[in-house]
């Protein structure tokens, strides 16, 4: 339904990461804004269309902010990549390479147009003066799952929160006998290995373009955000999900919320809005 899509829209543009730790830095935003289009671009690509558009909008988002723009196309590509290996009927090889191919050579050619304005930063870059030297320590993992919850803030730690609805709907998937093995499964290992992503040492870099950052070090959390609002929607795309998948969404939830217990992140109102969130 257009109001559910709607809804799953504000879960993302509201999510935890953008109230909480991009409002204060607001170019941060584009790479919010960036990720959903980069993501268009690739499915533009897969079916091979939009060959002018693509590149320009690629290059409006590297033009907006490179660093935020890095990571969404970071993520743009995981989703195309599970888009290629879920989709429907037994596509050649040979057409899964040629859209792989026209989506690398998409942004190569959307980032070649935004070279001028990156060259200057990148040169520039070797004047600015020396930041701290921060070394990246993984939050413990009641932090994090706290921090999917309503009412918890820190700032070294990911700020998943998408709201309570989404995040049942996203646990739905792999329960909804309606949606294809391989899609349940596929979606929701892709929101898994993200999330875990951001607490591993080497792909922390990854997402960071090999320099953890002197702010947060979570600044890649929006693509989590954005991924699970996918399998939300991918859930709902095969019709509403019955009793059996929003037991188990729910579950989902309650298991995120029990290994929560112990983090300070936690708060009075924490539990409370998450039970009237379900």
């Amino acid at each position: 339904p257009w109001w559910a899509a709607g809804v799953l829209g504000a879960s993302y543009a509201l999510c935890g990461w953008a109230v909480t730790e991009a409002v204060y830095n607001p170019m941060w935003m584009d790479g919010l804004i960036a990720f959903p289009l980069l993501c268009l671009v690739g499915e533009w690509a897969r079916t091979g269309r939009r060959r002018v558009l693509g590149p320009l909008v690629v290059a409006l988002a590297w033009t907006a902010n490179f660093y935020t723009a890095y990571m969404a196309t970071l993520g743009a590509a995981l989703v195309l990549l599970l888009r290629l290996l879920t989709a429907d009927g037994p596509a050649p090889v040979r057409e899964r390479l040629g859209a792989l191919l026209r989506a690398a050579g998409t942004t190569v050619l959307g980032i070649g147009l935004a070279a001028p304005l990156l060259a200057v930063v990148f040169m520039g870059s070797r004047h600015a003066y020396p930041g701290w030297t921060r070394e990246f320590a993984p939050s413990d993992w009641p932090d994090v799952f706290a921090r999917a919850l309503p009412a918890t803030y820190s700032f070294f730690t990911p700020a998943g929160f998408l709201g309570t609805g989404a995040l049942v709907l996203a646990g739905t998937l792999v329960f909804h006998r309606a949606a294809p093995r391989r899609e349940r499964w596929a979606w929701t290992l892709l929101a898994v290995a993200v999330a875990v992503s951001t607490q591993w040492g080497p792909t922390h870099l990854v997402w960071h373009v090999f320099a953890t950052p002197n702010g947060s070090p979570y600044r890649q959390t929006f693509v989590l955000a954005g991924v699970l609002v996918i399998t939300a929607w991918v859930s709902l795309s095969y019709g509403w999900p019955g009793r059996r998948a929003l037991l188990g969404g729910t579950a989902v939830v309650a298991l995120l919320s029990a290994g929560a217990a112990t983090s300070p992140r936690i708060t009075s109102w924490t539990y409370p809005l998450v039970v009237a969130g379900v």
